[in-house]
């Protein structure tokens, strides 16, 4: 098997050449079939709910990605390359940055699907935006304006052989942003007397309440994992707090089986 050229594919008993001007429903078809190699981090979902903005009108995504770590998410824009930026693109990609998450968009993804853990899911969609993703059929004249916003682009080119056999051949696959921390520990204000740091990001592992044994920079403590409300709290030794050690922020490092290593050391009150 062979190819040296984006627009064809050869095997050795054919050759794949692109489909000019697909139907954008098709095409949508076509994507979400190769879904576990386009998207091999996440599950895709279709999901199409009349999300909120400020705009006048509301906003229609094609597809939803969950990572499968529920470490983030991803609205994606299925569009066909000919279509207009001012027109159309753009204020798609508006909508979709200004839309508003709420209980509605959580149930929508769990009616697609109920291999969901229902807390971790909305945590995640509740309290972290999602990327947002456009795949289309062809490098479009207007791919240079990616840089002025915050979505990503993602080529994904059809192509048939005489037989109306099907392959994708996409620019690169969709991968989970890689994060060198699983959180910080933000620390309270100043003067405050309880030394409860606020996990930023809990939905990037699978944390419960209880006792944890931790690894510091200068020994391993027993501390706490709390939850008030909707927020998570890790809890240090009492009379004891953590100051950050190679960097200027605290941070889990490491997570598992009720053990985890804090990038931090402890010093007493």
């Amino acid at each position: 098997m062979s190819s040296n050229q984006r627009d064809r594919f050869f095997t050795e008993d054919s050759a794949f050449g692109p489909v000019s001007d697909p139907l954008e429903e098709h095409y949508e078809n076509w994507v979400f079939k190769f879904r576990h190699q386009l998207f091999p981090d996440h599950h895709c979902l279709r999901y199409k709910p009349l999300m909120t903005t400020d705009w006048s009108t509301g906003v229609k995504p094609d597809l939803v990605l969950i990572d499968k770590e529920y470490s983030e998410w991803a609205l994606v824009e299925v569009e066909k390359f000919s279509h207009s930026w001012t027109a159309h693109v753009s204020p798609q990609l508006q909508k979709f940055q200004a839309a508003k998450i709420g209980q509605h968009e959580v149930e929508a993804v769990l009616r697609s699907s109920d291999d969901f853990d229902f807390d971790r899911l909305s945590f995640l969609m509740l309290t972290t935006a999602p990327r947002i993703l456009v795949v289309c059929n062809e490098k479009p004249s207007w791919s240079d304006y990616f840089f002025s916003s915050n979505a990503e682009l993602m080529i994904v080119r059809p192509l048939r052989n005489e037989r109306l056999d099907l392959v994708l051949y996409a620019d690169r696959t969709f991968h989970r942003r890689k994060f060198d921390k699983l959180s910080f520990l933000e620390p309270p204000p100043d003067g405050e007397l309880v030394r409860w740091y606020r996990i930023s990001s809990p939905n990037r592992f699978g944390i419960e309440i209880g006792r944890y044994l931790v690894e510091f920079e200068n020994g391993t403590f027993t501390c706490e994992i709390r939850k008030m409300s909707e927020t998570w709290y890790f809890v240090p030794p009492p009379s004891m707090f953590i100051k950050p050690s190679k960097s200027s922020h605290i941070a889990i490092i490491r997570f598992s089986n009720k053990t985890m290593t804090v990038d931090g050391k402890v010093e007493e009150i």
